[in-house]
């Protein structure tokens, strides 16, 4: 099940471009303008395309967590699949599994992707906690995911299901420092920006920093410990 729900992502070439290829395409065409890879102080001593990529991240987690999973599952339950599937041997949580699997092969695809460019291209080092790193990378996701699931929970078709994620996607990528780099908005702002998922102050810290804030984890396995079991009280599987 999960192999066919990769044929079906891989079907649909703008979502999965979007999500995979376009954080490292935003780099290649960072890298490759004057001054983005020189250390500058208003980055912290940084280049920008080093300050940046975690927020190419964040487009990723986005993309699949509020437009990619969501559709998905919310189109299954238009066309009546997941009722169908209720009468069956193959339980309908099975293809939610493998859809969170698809989605998480593609994030990993794509993180990896980046990091293989921007470190091998335009030197970024790799995650100074690589560990902390991927944890945070995981729990943002997580959290990310479970939010989807919860607006698949309540739409009807999958029409409905990109409007109301826009609804949080507009925020995660500016919250993100996708729209403007954080270090051009209000401490508020980038304060808060650390508790909104996928948490790219947790994610900047664990890769160019001294590490993530324990809080801003929390505050993402919060989400999932917390929204996860109301999703699937409510979840309509018809």
């Amino acid at each position: 099940m999960t192999f066919i729900e990769i044929k079906q992502f891989l079907r649909d070439p703008l979502n999965s471009m979007t999500a995979v290829l376009l954080p490292t395409a935003l780099l290649i065409v960072f890298g490759n303008i004057s001054g983005m890879t020189r250390p500058q102080d208003r980055w912290g001593g940084i280049p920008f395309i080093e300050y940046f990529a975690p927020s190419m991240v964040v487009i990723t987690a986005a993309v699949l967590g509020l437009q990619s999973m969501p559709t998905h599952v919310a189109t299954y339950r238009e066309k009546g699949v997941l009722k169908r599937l209720s009468t069956t041997p193959v339980s309908p949580i099975m293809l939610i599994g493998a859809q969170l699997l698809t989605q998480l092969a593609a994030a990993v695809t794509a993180l990896v992707l980046l990091l293989v460019v921007g470190t091998t291209a335009f030197g970024i080092p790799m995650p100074a906690h690589p560990v902390e790193f991927i944890l945070t990378f995981l729990l943002g996701l997580s959290a990310l995911f479970t939010l989807g699931l919860l607006l698949a929970a309540v739409v009807s078709n999958g029409r409905a299901a990109i409007s109301v994620g826009f609804v949080l996607f507009l925020p995660t990528l500016f919250f993100g420092g996708v729209y403007a780099p954080r270090a051009f908005l209000p401490d508020i702002v980038t304060e808060f920006g650390g508790y909104f998922p996928p948490s790219v102050q947790a994610l900047q810290d664990s890769w160019t920093g001294d590490g993530a804030n324990p809080w801003h984890l929390m505050a993402m396995a919060a989400i999932v410990l917390v929204v996860g079991p109301i999703t699937a009280k409510i979840f309509r599987w018809d």
